[in-house]
């Protein structure tokens, strides 16, 4: 009986394209998880760099006038727009496991001389400042945007999340 019964499975091949697919599907499946996962990451990062060009752009094409500056004379304001435009292009927030967001956002205004020395642009006046050497100082804006990536499933030997972002500089005049 048992003789039988091998002799015809043996010869029966319904059914081994099914058992077939069903063993490269599942492997199939298994590789391309890790890939879409490290796609997503990609694509957050250059959404990030897109965010980081979109505050670039709206600081190179609108400059930074006196009446860009609050009750202070600080240039806060004009700041805010800056980081506020990174803010709409870049990627949404996102929530990592244990509540905190991870990311930084920030637009900082400074000079800079031609010896390489950073200095304050207008002091409490409203005045400009020179540099040492006599020459007028180089007005730069420097973004940085870095925001955390969490992965869909946690990696063996890997951190479940990454960080990513980048600091990009601007000479405004």
């Amino acid at each position: 009986m048992i003789n039988f019964l091998s002799r015809k499975f043996r010869r029966d091949e319904k059914g081994v394209v099914s058992i077939e697919l069903a063993l490269l599907a599942s492997i199939l499946l298994t590789l391309s998880i890790p890939v879409v996962d490290y796609g997503l990451a990609a694509l957050h990062g250059v959404k990030v760099k897109n965010a980081i060009r979109a505050g670039l752009q709206y600081a190179s094409v609108r400059k930074p006038n006196p009446g860009d500056t609050d009750v202070n004379g600080t240039i806060q304001p004009y700041l805010n727009t800056i980081t506020a435009a990174m803010t709409s292009t870049g990627p949404p927030l996102s929530r990592v496991r244990g509540g905190s967001s991870g990311r930084i956002l920030s637009a900082t205004m400074f000079c800079r001389c031609d010896e390489g020395a950073e200095v304050i642009c207008f002091s409490s006046d409203g005045s400009d400042i020179d540099c040492a050497s006599g020459e007028q100082n180089r007005t730069y804006l420097r973004v940085q945007f870095e925001d955390e990536y969490e992965f869909l499933f946690p990696w063996l030997g890997m951190s479940d999340t990454i960080t990513l972002g980048d600091v990009q500089e601007v000479r405004l005049n």
